[in-house]
């Protein structure tokens, strides 16, 4: 099929000019989203609109058209006007701010299926302390590298919760004084960088570099998950149902994640028929089959004898749900088309989790069943083939000795 000019990125595809004619006023490559993931609707757009355009003869005549559309208010058509070039669309150029820029590049986020509410609140965050730090109307085709480690180095110094107070004043935290962590700040640079990739790939900037390019934080202030106390995990068993979500997924995800040692996405994706038994042991399957079931690793593809302690869990599981995921814990399809599992169970397990103690997650039940097995002398390899780490340690093949040592490794978690 002729793809000339079209380039396909994630579910859209896109106008990708290598080297447009001189009297367009644009340098190196134009890319313009056409916002269709339909190659034949794509190929129509490229024959209208950009093939005239290849041709100086025919360019008045095509802008002309093109603006005339764009005053019959065609959403669309008004956004190919305003990715041309200033020179080519016969309009004065305009200073484009921080905070336009980031509007725009909001709007364009905020298309159905791009973004999780949660994550676009973040990404909101994030542009909003680039423009508080910088000025909102810093002209995005100025900022330099610099004025990106300013933003950094200015944010570092910033006290922990300052964009959730009223006085956003940019004032360095006073001594002794919770500071924004390396981990926010990078989140902040990251998202910098893929506001100005944004802006080049839509053609409105011309600049050729990415002024948040290579900007980091030495030192990232992240802490290692530790494994909770037995009080702790005894409050993460019984942590009160937000509103909205299964209260079956909400009783037994971390009573199984506390006795398997899974991952919440391993879980999440639990069918009844991945609950087997082999060679005489009752075994969880833990599988992907290169669709939506998808696991982390290669080495995470394993077989996890049941504790019994979850026995009649399992039970009351399979029997409600003999086909499909045995946990309705709320997954999260993103633009990219992977299933996150237990995506709204998570988030609200997280935040839950945070008022029994600041540092601990659904993770922490991960560390917990490993330090647990630890404690009991069970051996590392053993506990690397349950919980799926990747190690030159664990044997390919489960015989029966090793199938039974791993179930009585399980039964020693309290």
């Amino acid at each position: 099929m002729d793809r000339r000019y079209l380039q396909r990125r994630g579910q859209c595809w896109y106008l990708r000019v290598p080297n447009p004619p001189g009297f367009w006023g644009k340098k190196g490559e134009l890319v313009h989203t056409l916002r269709t993931p339909d190659l034949r609707i794509a190929q129509q757009l490229r024959d209208r609109y950009l093939t005239p355009l290849l041709a100086e003869t025919a360019a008045a005549e095509f802008l002309s058209a093109l603006t005339r559309l764009a005053a019959a208010a065609r959403e669309s058509v008004t956004r190919q006007l305003d990715g041309l070039p200033a020179n080519l669309s016969g309009r004065e150029p305009v200073t484009l701010t921080l905070r336009a820029a980031a509007d725009a590049y909001l709007r364009y986020l905020r298309a159905p299926g791009t973004y999780a509410p949660a994550s676009l609140r973040k990404v909101a965050s994030s542009l909003d302390a680039l423009c508080h730090v910088l000025g909102p109307d810093f002209d995005v085709n100025r900022l330099s590298k610099a004025d990106a480690v300013r933003f950094r180095d200015t944010a570092l110094a910033l006290p922990a919760h300052w964009q959730n107070t009223n006085d956003r004043s940019v004032t360095p935290a006073k001594p002794g004084e919770r500071r924004l962590s390396g981990r926010s700040v990078a989140t902040h640079l990251m998202y910098g960088k893929a506001l100005f990739r944004w802006l080049r790939d839509e053609g409105k900037t011309t600049r050729p570099d990415n002024p948040f390019q290579d900007v980091t934080v030495a030192r990232l202030s992240s802490k290692q998950k530790r494994a909770p106390s037995a009080a702790e995990v005894e409050a993460l068993m019984i942590l009160p149902r937000p509103r909205g979500l299964d209260a079956t997924a909400w009783r037994a995800m971390p009573l199984l994640g506390r006795y398997t040692g899974c991952r919440a996405g391993e879980l999440a994706q639990l069918r009844a028929e991945d609950v087997i038994v082999e060679q005489g042991i009752r075994c969880l399957a833990i599988r992907g089959d290169g669709g939506e079931r998808r696991l982390k690793t290669a080495s995470s593809q394993r077989l996890v004898p049941v504790a019994a302690k979850i026995n009649i869990l399992l039970d009351e599981l399979v029997a409600a749900h003999p086909s499909g995921p045995l946990l309705e814990t709320g997954t999260f399809r993103g633009a990219d088309g992977i299933v996150k599992g237990a995506h709204r169970f998570l988030q609200a397990f997280n935040r839950a989790a945070k008022r029994v103690a600041g540092d601990l997650s659904f993770h922490c039940l991960r560390v917990y069943a490993n330090d647990a097995m630890a404690t009991a002398g069970v051996d590392i390899g053993d506990r690397e083939r349950l919980l799926g780490h990747k190690s030159e340690r664990t044997q390919s093949a489960y015989t029966p000795e090793n199938l039974r040592r791993l179930k009585a490794a399980v039964d020693t978690i309290p």
